[in-house]
């Protein structure tokens, strides 16, 4: 939810206590899954950083990356296939 409404000062005190960027969602959503559909590249960079699995999928098929493609947030795409690469 912190990372849903942008606020950077507290998704940096979640990670900072260790907070599991990879926990799932019975869907198999994870934060990052969650996030490529809000485009907040600078969230999103940050849990990158941590460890975030950019290759996670939904119980459904759908990556972080191909959320990010279809909602046109073209920064978080960027940061996704690198992240891929």
């Amino acid at each position: 939810m912190a990372a849903q409404e942008g606020l950077f000062d507290v998704v940096s005190c979640l990670l900072d206590a260790n907070a599991n960027v990879n926990a799932q969602h019975s869907s198999g959503a994870t934060p990052l899954l969650f996030l490529s559909q809000y485009g907040n590249a600078e969230i999103i960079q940050q849990i990158l950083s941590k460890g975030a699995d950019p290759h996670a999928m939904l119980d459904n098929g759908m990556t972080p990356l191909a959320m990010a493609q279809q909602n046109g947030h073209v920064e978080v795409t960027k940061l996704l296939e690198a992240a891929m690469a």
